[in-house]
């Protein structure tokens, strides 16, 4: 299980393939987010960000 604050949809296909769920959140603190995880709460979304639109258009013309 790997939690993040933005991902690809390229890293996300990867690491489903090795059998890893990523969690993304937008929550800042890395040691609140895993207590949040450990105690079954719904972590706050994602916040835009313009990276991640950045890395979904160069997802579209990558061949992975």
């Amino acid at each position: 299980m790997l939690i993040a604050g933005s991902a690809g949809d390229g890293f996300l296909r990867h690491m489903k393939g090795w059998g890893a769920e990523v969690l993304l959140t937008g929550e800042t603190d890395p040691r609140a987010a895993l207590q949040k995880v450990l105690a079954g709460e719904a972590l706050p979304d994602t916040r835009f960000d313009v990276t991640t639109a950045l890395c979904k258009v160069r997802d579209l013309f990558s061949r992975h």
